[in-house]
């Protein structure tokens, strides 16, 4: 644990246990609010076609559940990225199988056949070791502070997250190379993940890899064209677009070295670089695009601090909570170049700037006032004074509610919500 972390553990225990430092007034505490779905999503993921989201949405911490109706069955979805993620592959696959039926009609009656089997109930997600649609109640994500009370123990020790063994990721690969080839072809260009626990996604990307195999070679190529996400593209998309090549050329353990010698290069402790490379339940390409996360923090002191807290995942919904945080971290440097370093407190990454400036990174669906979020953050308003920070502010990928944005900004908190949201 740096420095920094030292510091942060310190003063925030210490904050946390004095009831009058944590107190800041008459605000009153709220109960975990109840957000319309047309609140926090676009509205390109509420309805297509192809696919519905319920109104019914769960508060589940400080994240939100939600279910989706579809062609290709039901899902429930614990947080936006994941309704986000979720929604893609849906319309891709739809739109795809359309395609198909103009110029390989038995192919596409094939996969409607495999994709629309049990369409009415609700579709087993993979889930070991991925724990995705089960943990309604993450390690990460259950409350802001169950997370921010990381912040006074050690950073996980790196050599108790490294396996070295298989991973369910490595059931996804053909056995055959030529068919894993194949696989990974059709993939990137559709624009999917091969690796994704979806699966239908899997059926459907096994069934247009054996086709090609077979001698079928415009089996998967279509052309998709889907409306574009609201969220920010960093570097015009040249970060996406580096992790799908590696993706479509490289295989799982191709990644891997890939991968390493990207992060040694980018000044990560190879202890470090393995341990998080060795993940189980992070995939290869949650793996490939925090590389390339951190890769394009060039400058940027301590960048393996994203790595190391990203070495807490349990579940998906974690491991794209830390997808946000890269994005959010390189969003705010290509606006101000302004970053200075990076500190792992726990789950948490916090962010520091050249002009004095301390940022909490809260990849969170929503953040509400209650007891516990006023204890976190009157010790980190606590800890930015004592240490002489001139500003401290939070950056969130969701939503603050009005009695929340009331609490810290009587913290002096500066606000930055939906902070990957085009404008």
């Amino acid at each position: 644990m740096n420095a920094l972390n030292a510091r942060v553990a310190v003063l925030i225990v210490a904050a946390a246990a004095s009831s009058a430092q944590a107190q800041i007034g008459a605000l009153g505490y709220e109960a975990p609010p109840r957000i319309d779905p047309d609140r926090v999503l676009t509205p390109t993921l509420l309805a297509s076609g192809n696919h519905r989201v319920r109104d019914q949405v769960k508060t589940r911490g400080n994240w939100l559940e939600f279910e989706i109706e579809s062609d290709f069955g039901n899902y429930k979805a614990l947080s936006i990225p994941m309704v986000a993620l979720r929604v893609h592959e849906i319309r891709t696959l739809a739109q795809a199988v359309n395609e198909f039926q103009r110029d390989n009609q038995k192919l596409a009656e094939t996969l409607r056949g495999q994709l629309t089997v049990g369409a009415d109930s609700f579709v087993d997600i993979l889930t070991s070791p991925l724990s995705t649609t089960s943990q309604l109640v993450s390690q990460f994500g259950s409350k802001v502070a169950q997370t921010f009370d990381e912040f006074g123990r050690p950073s996980p020790d790196v050599d108790e997250q490294t396996t070295g063994g298989k991973t369910i990721y490595h059931s996804f690969v053909p056995g055959d190379p030529t068919l894993a080839a194949h696989k990974r072809n059709v993939a990137s260009q559709l624009n999917l993940d091969f690796y994704s626990s979806n699966p239908r996604v899997q059926d459907f990307l096994d069934t247009l890899a054996a086709a090609r195999s077979a001698g079928q070679q415009r089996a998967g190529v279509v052309t998709i064209s889907l409306p574009q996400d609201q969220e920010i593209r960093v570097a015009n998309g040249r970060v996406e677009a580096a992790a799908r090549a590696a993706m479509t050329h490289n295989t799982i353990n191709q990644l891997y070295a890939r991968n390493f010698e990207q992060l040694v290069s980018s000044a990560v402790d190879e202890d470090l670089a393995n341990a998080f490379l060795s993940h189980p339940v992070l995939s290869p390409w949650h793996k490939t695009m925090l590389t390339e996360r951190v890769a394009f923090l060039d400058g940027v002191e301590n960048r393996g601090a994203l790595l190391r807290a990203a070495l807490s995942t349990r579940s998906e919904e974690e491991a794209l909570a830390y997808l946000q945080v890269g994005k959010m971290l390189d969003a705010y440097q290509e606006r101000s170049g302004s970053l200075r370093s990076l500190a792992s407190a726990g789950h948490i990454v916090l962010a520091t700037t050249r002009d004095g400036t301390i940022l909490v990174m809260l990849p969170f669906d929503i953040l509400y006032w209650n007891r516990e979020t006023e204890q976190i953050f009157s010790g980190l308003e606590k800890f930015a004074r004592d240490k002489g920070f001139k500003k401290h502010a939070v950056i969130s990928s969701g939503i603050i509610t009005d009695s929340a944005r009331l609490g810290l900004v009587g913290l002096d908190f500066d606000l930055q919500e939906r902070f990957l949201l085009r404008r």
